[in-house]
């Protein structure tokens, strides 16, 4: 028996059978061989591109292509033969036939894709992104923009996928589309008797293997707000597993950003500062919208691309716009601020919030994602501040509030030591094993480890040697402090207790006069001070109606001899005769009372 079988399955592989086989009973077998077909050329052969406006196009072939080809393309345009992207920014204007290839395994498909480029706009336009791929079966939107377009201008298309429509009036595409394909969708805008043309390139892909570029965060409209001279960030996402890349606003793959903004490849972020100026809406109206759709004017556009890293070709792709701030701006532009921690959770954090408001006078409430004076944890958050105009458009400032700590923990060590020698083999190293305590707190981490070098317990040599004590808190702070242990052959001998005297200055004063007491001592003590107690007696009672100075205690300081009071008199015009005030030394603690331990002084009254 011949058989003779054909079939193309869906990823282009065409299983064929041509072989005799041998029936026994009613089963028969026979073996298959799948071979891969070269691709066919799906996507479409007419694009339009505009001088001076970012063009990109995406080849697409059936049978899992792994390159691509395309030749010869207009003046300023480039291929990414891996990922099938055309792109560029037209310089002149004119029809190019392009020989477009998608190659695999079992070899090439090509077809001609006609590209025209029509002249810089002088009226009305059509400005926005020229291809984008989309998720079958799952709602889709894209918004169309124009330039220069009156409120009254329409924008039409007759060959939308099934499934999708346009709103003439907000230039909005929305709906579904149920089945894959590969669509060109020819724009008209109309504006009074002007008229402009556009094609938008559509691909509707049910792999998951494609990851679908989306917007998300502080993108809506499918862009981005910038606004001059403040922060921003935003993150390019997908909804598959994808590496990134984008085409720049110069038409050059990971090219030119608007002024001021960078790509970082490792976290798939733009951000930076925009340097470029404000745009002014017509009549220099600053709120007022340059697009059909209620949207801020653009100002440029890149083409963000997610690519699953395969060799197939399986690559989404769609424009990121550049919109100008909405027509307010801030009062300045938020610092970053750090503070320093004040407790393991971090810090209280004040700080000023803007105001805005536009070019017309009006003001707009601003409002922070995080508020001020409150708790703020470790280490860098970022605080943005949101404010919306009349046309329901919000522009944010942002920056980074850092919570650190730089303070060092706090050491304690004891007070120098002095410890005397032990008793050691004379062919041995001498010295003292010293023990001593040691820690250390951090206002962040608490307790934390104090290490001294030397160590506790070693053996300290002859001498005096300094002890270095460090510690480390959680943030790398470093902390040191030092104490000395001197090892001596044996302790000096402590200071004798010196034998103090009293004397006065005068033995004799008038009412309103001073006397001063002065105790002295027989030695000195060099490093600690003496205090003295003493008791006042005498005929002259202490008090307001004779002399200001009560029992109590005076200091003869460090290293020196003696100290003193003042005794002062007081005028009383009801006393008579003389009075006498003693001051008497008392027994205590550190020195003898001399033989001469009193003093007396005679106040005179004045008659």
């Amino acid at each position: 028996v011949s058989v003779d079988a054909n079939g193309l399955n869906a990823r282009g592989f065409n299983a064929v059978a041509n072989q005799n086989v041998t029936i026994s009973g009613s089963t028969a077998t026979a073996n298959f061989i799948a071979t891969q077909l070269p691709p066919v050329i799906t996507s479409p052969l007419t694009a339009t591109a505009t001088v001076g406006q970012l063009f990109v196009y995406q080849i697409t072939g059936s049978s899992n292509p792994d390159s691509f080809g395309a030749t010869p393309l207009p003046a300023n345009f480039s291929l990414n033969s891996t990922q099938g992207l055309i792109g560029g920014v037209p310089t002149t204007s004119g029809t190019t036939q392009v020989t477009i290839s998608a190659t695999n395994s079992s070899g090439t498909g090509s077809d001609t894709l006609t590209i025209t480029v029509q002249p810089a706009p002088v009226g009305p336009s059509i400005v926005s992104g020229t291809t984008a791929t989309a998720r079958t079966g799952q709602p889709f939107t894209f918004s169309v923009l124009t330039a220069n377009a009156s409120s009254a201008a329409q924008l039409t298309s007759d060959d939308l996928p099934s499934g999708l429509s346009l709103n003439a009036s907000s230039g909005l595409i929305s709906g579904t589309v149920m089945s894959d394909g590969n669509f060109v969708v020819h724009l008209l805008l109309t504006d009074g008797a002007a008229t402009a043309t556009a094609t938008l390139q559509l691909t509707f892909v049910s792999s998951s293997t494609v990851p679908i570029v989306t917007c998300t965060g502080t993108c809506s409209n499918g862009g981005v707000i910038l606004v001059p001279n403040q922060s921003f960030s935003y993150t390019l996402t997908a909804d598959a597993a994808a590496t990134f890349s984008y085409i720049g606003i110069d038409g050059v793959q990971n090219g030119a950003l608007p002024p001021g903004l960078s790509y970082d490849p490792a976290t798939h972020t733009i951000s930076g500062k925009y340097t470029g100026g404000p745009v002014i809406g017509r009549a220099g109206r600053s709120i007022e919208p340059d697009t059909i759709r209620i949207v801020p004017p653009l100002l440029a556009i890149c083409q963000v691309v997610a690519d699953n890293g395969a060799t197939t070709g399986r690559t989404g792709t769609g424009p990121l716009n550049f919109f100008a701030a909405p027509g307010f701006s801030f009062s300045f532009d938020p610092p970053d601020i750090a503070f320093e921690a004040t407790g393991p959770t971090g810090a209280i954090v004040t700080f000023p919030i803007p105001t805005a408001s536009d070019g017309n006078g009006h003001s707009f409430p601003v409002t922070c994602d995080a508020t001020s004076g409150t708790l703020f944890p470790f280490g860098p958050t970022l605080v943005t501040c949101t404010a919306t105009d009349n046309a329901g458009t919000a522009g944010t400032a942002s920056f980074n509030v850092t919570v650190q700590d730089t303070t060092a923990a706090t050491i304690t060590v004891p007070a120098n030591m002095t410890v005397v020698k032990e008793k050691i083999s004379k062919n041995l190293p001498q010295g003292a094993h010293v023990t001593f305590a040691v820690s250390a707190t951090d206002l962040i981490d608490g307790t934390v480890t104090a290490t001294p070098e030397p160590a506790s317990g070693s053996l300290f040599p002859l001498g005096t040697t300094a002890v270095k004590v460090t510690a480390v808190d959680g943030h790398g702070n470093i902390a040191t402090k030092n104490f000395t242990v001197n090892v001596v052959t044996k302790l000096p001998k402590p200071p004798k207790a010196p034998t103090v005297i009293v004397a006065v200055n005068s033995s004799s004063i008038s009412e309103g006069g001073d006397a001063i007491f002065t105790v002295t001592g027989t030695t000195v003590n060099p490093s600690q001070a003496v205090t003295v107690s003493y008791a006042m007696s005498g005929t002259a009672n202490p008090g307001a109606n004779f002399y200001t100075l009560s029992s109590g205690q005076f200091t003869i300081p460090p290293g020196q001899s003696s100290g003193s009071v003042t005794l002062h008199a007081i005028s009383n015009p009801q006393s008579s005769g003389s009075e006498t005030a003693v001051m008497t030394l008392s027994s205590g603690s550190g020195y003898k009372v001399g033989t001469t331990k009193s003093a007396t002084v005679t106040i005179n009254n004045i008659p």
